[in-house]
């Protein structure tokens, strides 16, 4: 079930769970307060935790240079950063697929998200996978072209002021 940018915003503040588009394989998205219902969908373990996905370093706030640094060299692409925010270690990441980032931006805040797949299953690769494995979840259309990979994101930890490669 495809849906518009309007079609998905509505659906992440209603709550809902949508599909969309990364720049490695597509994945299944919520509004913050709604995570929980990401879980359900793909029957995931509540230990594992989400990112968070950001149109703009500027929607959290940042101050250690070293990091900032970090962000401005690997973002948008895939690349996820974890780090102590706000007293909770957080993975965060901007994608480098347009259509995506056209929904946040619109959208103005961060989206929970994680891969389209029911855990222990291969991740969504193609629109016909998600579509097959999720057919009552909207999925963001693809109004702009761009290049994905099947490869997952690379995962850095960020502590003490040094990175550790974990993916």
């Amino acid at each position: 079930m495809n849906i518009n940018t309007d079609e998905a915003i509505k659906s992440l503040e209603a709550g809902l769970v949508i599909g969309v588009p990364t720049d490695t394989v597509y994945g299944l998205s919520s509004l913050k307060q709604f995570g929980s219902k990401i879980y359900e969908v793909k029957n995931r373990d509540k230990a594992k935790k989400l990112v968070t996905m950001l149109s703009d370093v500027n929607q959290i706030d940042v101050t250690n240079q070293i990091l900032l640094q970090k962000m401005e060299e690997v973002w948008p692409g895939p690349v996820t950063l974890i780090f102590d925010y706000q007293g909770e270690m957080t993975s965060f990441r901007i994608p480098d697929e347009p259509n995506l980032l056209a929904l946040l931006e619109k959208l103005g805040k961060p989206i929970y998200t994680t891969s389209a797949n029911i855990s222990g299953k291969e991740p969504c690769l193609t629109r016909g996978e998600f579509n097959s494995e999720f057919p009552n979840i909207g999925l963001l259309n693809e109004e702009y072209d761009s290049q994905k990979s099947t490869v997952p994101s690379e995962i850095y930890v960020f502590k003490n002021d040094k990175f550790e490669r974990i993916r």
